[in-house]
């Protein structure tokens, strides 16, 4: 693989390791400190900087970086989120089968036909592909993935242009998601009891403060327990400041006296644990995501201000909160009273 310049932390600051024209590794303080806001704009731009450099530098002819070898790089650079990363990868992989299979050897060779090509590829995989099949959905994301390593292309000369963006596919309707009852809420509290206990904690998180399963790993020193207040980084670097439920301090607790970093520690991949769990428990029209469709439609039950519930979540968009608000002709029958 071709080495590729990145960033580490150290010292309250970012650093940039590269290497130089005789083949030795350097670092250099950059001035981006580590709590700023607009950090992971700018470690990207260092690093995008960079690898134009280095790429500048390489020889000609065959040993010239025109492959695919600098792709996990860049995405271990350009995604500073741990759980963010880890999905661009796996959003990469079934796209490098593609393009080896069809014998894409370089970005400059990727065109707009291929992306829809793949699309339907992806629907239907060959069988020693070592690929499963995946819904149209699942394919439009991993095109996004592969049109922003596609723009980092273009940047490093690699390219004239990015095929792959503005594809104009359109998505399937996605499955809608809907509220978990009471009955239901018991009825897997109980299963798990005998599930992982990063399950049972993301779970008491997920109910408690209406996040998504990401916002479970938030870091502890982004917890205040005498402030009440949990910081939950939404998407773009965004943070969203939340009040900390008090059901949850025994959790944050526990987790300071092991010596934890984050409020809950998940494996890479967890989705498909979710899945199978919610089919073992007779309950296929559930995911994850649904418990903050619970706690968004069981605050406007309550009577909670769509302004306050808004604030509460972390939504700015009035269109994206409706979508996330299952309230029923029963919850509203009360209204003819003042008609």
């Amino acid at each position: 693989m071709v080495a590729m310049a990145s960033i580490f932390p150290r010292n309250g600051f970012y650093y940039l390791k590269f290497k130089t024209e005789l083949g030795d590794w350097q670092r250099k303080k950059l001035p981006i400190r580590l709590d700023d806001p607009d950090a992971q704009r700018k470690c990207a731009m260092a690093v995008a900087g960079e690898q134009v450099r280095e790429a500048a530098m390489m020889p000609s002819g065959p040993n010239k970086m025109r492959g695919w070898g600098w792709v996990p790089g860049f995405l271990d650079t350009h995604y500073t989120n741990a759980l963010t990363r880890v999905r661009a990868r796996n959003a990469w992989a079934p796209f490098a089968v593609f393009l080896e299979a069809r014998q894409i050897t370089e970005p400059a060779l990727v065109t707009f036909a291929h992306g829809h090509e793949y699309v339907a590829w992806r629907l239907n995989p060959p069988k020693d592909a070592g690929v499963k099949a995946r819904k149209k959905n699942t394919a439009i994301l991993e095109l996004k993935f592969a049109g922003r390593v596609m723009a980092h292309a273009v940047r490093l000369g690699l390219a004239l242009a990015n095929p792959l963006y503005r594809l104009g596919i359109r998505k399937e309707k996605a499955k809608e998601k809907v509220e978990i009852t009471v009955d239901e809420q018991a009825k897997i509290q109980t299963a798990l009891a005998d599930e992982p206990q990063w399950m049972r904690d993301a779970w008491d998180v997920a109910m408690k403060q209406g996040c998504r399963l990401r916002h479970a790993t938030t870091f502890l020193k982004d917890i205040d327990e005498q402030e009440m207040t949990i910081f939950l980084c939404e998407q773009k670097g965004k943070r969203h400041l939340a009040p900390l439920h008090p059901d949850l301090l025994p959790l944050v607790q526990r987790r300071r006296a092991e010596g934890a970093e984050r409020l809950v520690e998940m494996p890479d991949v967890t989705a498909p644990k979710w899945r199978r769990f919610f089919n073992k428990l007779g309950m296929p029209q559930h995911c994850f995501h649904d418990t903050r469709v619970t706690v968004i439609t069981r605050l406007a039950r309550a009577g909670v201000s769509e302004q306050q519930n808004k604030a509460f979540i972390g939504h700015a968009s009035s269109a994206v909160h409706a979508i996330y608000t299952k309230l029923k002709a029963a919850d509203v029958a009360h209204v003819h009273q003042y008609l």
